[in-house]
């Protein structure tokens, strides 16, 4: 087996796989329509039960990740030009009656855990992953 050289690829997190639960809006991410462009996800640690589409199951309660989970796509979201998945909410162009969505309940996706300093100067895991954010509204 194939030794990895961490000097030269650096630290490797492993990739988990999660169930995206609820959504709550980030009020301070609001777009100039008061539209939300960030959530704080409820999600939870799968294993892959079997092969094909559909073949995951969670991960029994205290032996996965159960918590909050964040979107690497909406993390530099604020409402305001182009947001992370490159459409601009300010630009004259955005169709009035649009918004941002929330990635789907019961989408799963790839992601990793990473430490964050809690409160108090406790470290907590925080689930961080990747999803392409749409916009829905009617033309």
């Amino acid at each position: 087996m194939a030794k990895l050289d961490a000097r030269r690829y650096g630290w490797q997190p492993p990739v988990k796989f999660f169930v995206i639960g609820s959504a709550a809006a980030v009020a301070a991410s609001n777009d100039d329509n008061g539209n939300p462009t960030q959530w704080v996800y409820q999600v939870t640690q799968l294993f892959k039960a079997g092969l094909g589409y559909t073949q995951w199951t969670e991960v029994a309660a205290g032996d996965g990740y159960a918590g909050d989970g964040y979107n690497f796509i909406e993390d530099s979201n604020d409402g305001s030009g182009a947001q992370g998945n490159g459409v601009d909410h300010d630009g004259d162009d955005y169709p009035s009656g649009f918004k941002m969505s929330a990635c789907p309940t019961g989408t799963v996706v790839p992601g990793v855990l990473v430490p964050a300093p809690g409160a108090g100067g406790i470290t907590t895991l925080e689930c961080w992953f990747a999803y392409e954010n749409g916009e829905d509204g009617d033309c």
